[in-house]
């Protein structure tokens, strides 16, 4: 999963991660070095994680990924998720009728069905925002911990 837009040419993103939650369940891991309240800076590739899913065929697995994708929650930042829901749902993908131009190919297509609801996502990640001040959480802006002094929170 990517920090970056489709719609607009797979444009990277920056920004904070207002709401982070990875899906969970049999078949299902997720690989990420980054948490909720965290940053996606520019300054770096804007991978924010891998989703891997297992099952026993092809097409219980490709459901897996959709159900996982459809239940990764982000806010505060754009990302492939509806992209890569797209892509997991296409038919040929389906059928794995597929080559390295795949994507190039159906592209349009695979963008054409990204709605985005920019207020209601605006909104939702107001509120998160809100919510999540250090201010509401009883701490100054000083005392904001880094992640990058301390190694707690980072998952194999």
């Amino acid at each position: 999963m990517y920090a970056e837009d489709p719609a607009q040419g797979f444009l990277p993103q920056s920004g904070p991660l207002l709401l982070y939650r990875e899906p969970e369940g049999p078949g299902v891991r997720v690989d990420s070095g980054v948490r909720e309240g965290g940053m996606v800076s520019v300054h770096y590739d804007p991978l924010v994680a891998k989703l891997i899913v297992s099952a026993e065929s092809r097409a219980l697995a490709l459901a897996r990924m959709d159900r996982a994708l459809s239940e990764f929650a982000v806010l505060g930042i754009h990302t492939n998720v509806p992209f890569l829901r797209a892509l997991v749902n296409h038919p040929d993908v389906r059928a794995g009728r597929l080559d390295t131009r795949f994507i190039e190919r159906t592209l349009d297509e695979l963008i054409a069905d990204i709605r985005v609801d920019t207020l209601a996502d605006e909104v939702a990640a107001a509120a998160c925002l809100a919510a999540a001040t250090p201010a509401s959480q009883g701490m100054s802006a000083v005392e904001t911990p880094d992640p990058w002094s301390s190694l707690t929170g980072w998952r194999n």
